[in-house]
């Protein structure tokens, strides 16, 4: 599936409510976006939030464009991607062919960072929770860490 980076301008600043409201409204986004199969990977913000790059894996741009207008966002401009990154060139040699230590310095890192930026989101979300006082919230002691050595 085709990966874009989505512009988007909020002159006003956007407005994102960091509570169940906020929660709820990101739910919706994202059902609407699933009946057209456009899928919100995730988004960067400036920092005064007048603008935001967000990242869609989706059928087309048309599609993006259709669950923007459904879900009352501003769509500015769409580009179609690909990842380049500076560890794609290492350990290639000048023939072109991947070495054995590339695909060894590579293949365990993209799904433990993965791994590892969402176990601290989620630890971070029910410590808000805890700090907050949310009701039903979880206990900072019982979360759960993904880690054969345990708590950090």
């Amino acid at each position: 599936m085709p990966r874009y980076i989505v512009e988007r301008a909020f002159p006003e600043g956007l407005d994102l409510p960091i509570n169940e409201a906020g929660d709820r409204l990101c739910r919706t986004i994202v059902n609407t976006n699933a009946e057209e199969g456009v899928t919100w990977v995730h988004s960067y913000v400036s920092r005064d939030r007048s603008l935001s790059f967000c990242v869609y894996d989706a059928p087309s741009p048309e599609a993006i464009r259709e669950v923007g207008r459904r879900n009352q966002l501003p769509v500015g401009s769409i580009t179609e991607v690909s990842v380049l990154d500076p560890y794609f060139y290492m350990g290639v040699s000048q023939s072109g062919k991947e070495s054995s230590a590339r695909v060894r310095l590579r293949a365990p890192w993209l799904p433990f960072s993965y791994l590892a930026a969402t176990t601290a989101l989620n630890i971070l979300k029910h410590l808000a929770m805890r700090l907050r006082g949310v009701a039903g919230a979880e206990p900072a002691e019982n979360v759960h860490f993904p880690s054969k050595y345990g708590p950090v």
